[in-house]
């Protein structure tokens, strides 16, 4: 809770761009805060509590094919990690052969005791019950249900990186889409790879999906994502929709026709296989975070253990590229006192070495 602010969205259905958000914070602490009782601002109207409304739900019917998913005679778990995704994506797809459970669907303030992300290891639960009960494919929602997770039919986790060049394969050569595709600086090769084989244009942006949206509202992206489970697409709203994105990531790999294990398989066979991780390394004091990247930025090491350093990337802390395109990169938290080391590589053996270089380098000249 010692992190917890607010966000603010904008008309457009997205969060607000750092132009908009930087005016809020100039004006931070220069004015007193106003305290007035729910009650008294419910009755002066300054306050409404609004309804989930059904036009959500019937948005979603709109832009994705839900009678066609109701139609597979095959079985989805959902797990909302006891967030605001609740039952949503197991109600939109009640009624036909498809059956889907949720699992962590009520509400539980404590979250379970978990970190409310949809990935690993909090996703362990959801791949062990795939597996349990054969299911084609699990899905995730986190807290507040605008990032998604997923596990495939091996009850292997889907990163990110897969999913998003899954969603790019399939508003491509399925829905016939065109448009530029954006990747925060923590982002795949592969989808860069996919990009660039379709001549698409392919934006590299800082960390965090506000940067992602900003984009969106410019320019014309078939879609976008971040490390962190966010995506977003041309076809609905500038802005990361878990539940959208559940139903979104089903149907399109239902459109070619395999389990989603041979699917990405197929992906990176294609464009290349890529293993990803990231550590996150706690700070006592912010400063040590910027002091590390300081002295990075000032003096990016040439090699990294035996490979040479062949591009250095300063978009978002200091991202170091090698030959190969395996990459190592640091940058600091925007909401807590920590050093981020992340690492993308050609084998899951060179990932762990270069997250093992990246870890020492920050925790020899942490000080």
């Amino acid at each position: 809770p010692q992190f917890a602010g607010f966000r603010i969205k904008l008309p457009f259905g997205c969060s607000a761009p750092p132009s908009y958000t930087n005016q809020v914070e100039a004006r931070l602490g220069k004015n007193p805060v106003q305290k007035v009782p729910l009650k008294t601002a419910l009755a002066d109207g300054r306050v409404e509590y609004v309804p989930i409304s059904a036009a959500y739900v019937e948005r979603l019917k709109e832009v994705v094919n839900i009678g066609h998913l109701k139609d597979q005679n095959l079985e989805v778990l959902v797990d909302s990690m006891f967030g605001t995704g609740g039952f949503y994506v197991e109600n939109i797809l009640h009624g036909g052969n498809l059956k889907v459970s949720t699992m962590h669907g009520h509400r539980d303030v404590y979250f379970g005791g978990l970190h409310p992300e949809p990935m690993m290891p909090q996703l362990q639960p959801l791949c062990d019950e795939v597996v349990s009960r054969g299911a084609f494919l699990g899905l995730s929602t986190d807290g507040d249900a605008d990032r998604v997770g997923a596990v495939d039919d091996l009850g292997r986790y889907i990163n990110t990186h897969k999913m998003l060049a899954i969603l790019t394969l399939y508003l491509v050569r399925k829905r016939g889409l065109t448009g530029g595709v954006v990747r925060t600086i923590s982002q795949s090769v592969m989808v860069k790879r996919i990009a660039e084989s379709y001549g698409l244009p392919l934006y590299e942006v800082p960390v965090g999906f506000k940067h992602v949206a900003e984009l969106m509202l410019k320019e014309d992206i078939l879609c976008g994502g971040e490390e962190s489970n966010g995506l977003g697409c041309k076809l609905h709203i500038p802005e990361r929709d878990g539940i959208f994105n559940c139903l979104f990531f089903l149907e399109a790999v239902l459109a070619f026709g395999k389990k989603p294990s041979e699917l990405i398989a197929d992906i990176q066979a294609e464009f290349g296989a890529f293993e990803y991780e990231r550590i996150d390394v706690k700070v006592d004091r912010i400063e040590q975070a910027h002091n590390i990247l300081a002295l990075l930025k000032k003096s990016p090491p040439k090699e990294l253990g035996p490979y040479p350093v062949t591009e250095v990337k300063l978009l978002d802390g200091v991202k170091m590229i090698l030959e190969d395109e395996s990459w190592l990169l640091f940058r600091g938290s925007g909401t807590e006192p920590m050093l981020r080391v992340y690492s993308e590589a050609t084998s899951r053996e060179k990932m762990e070495e270069l997250l093992s270089i990246g870890d020492k380098f920050v925790k020899d000249n942490l000080s």
